[in-house]
């Protein structure tokens, strides 16, 4: 189950952060706290660099869905309450 968690923690990290980053540092210095979701949107809405967002937004749904698809295959789809 540990290592259930760990793929999970992943995607998670992936998909999660552009609240905090958005909200509390726009970014941070630098841009040292951007998180892919908000570099994605950055790329989009205040750049106006639409296509490559949907490039990075395509990549980003492709390494959630292998790591998906390795959970699914080696980790089984049951939910265990």
């Amino acid at each position: 189950t540990t290592f259930f968690i760990a793929i999970m923690s992943i995607i998670g990290g992936f998909q999660a952060g552009f609240d905090p980053a958005y909200i509390m540092t726009g970014g941070g210095p630098n841009g040292s706290t951007t998180p892919i979701i908000y570099y994605i949107y950055n790329n989009a809405f205040n750049w106006h660099n639409m296509g490559y967002a949907a490039a990075v937004a395509w990549v980003l749904f492709m390494i959630v869905f292998v790591f998906t698809l390795f959970q699914w295959r080696f980790l089984g789809k049951t939910i265990h309450y």
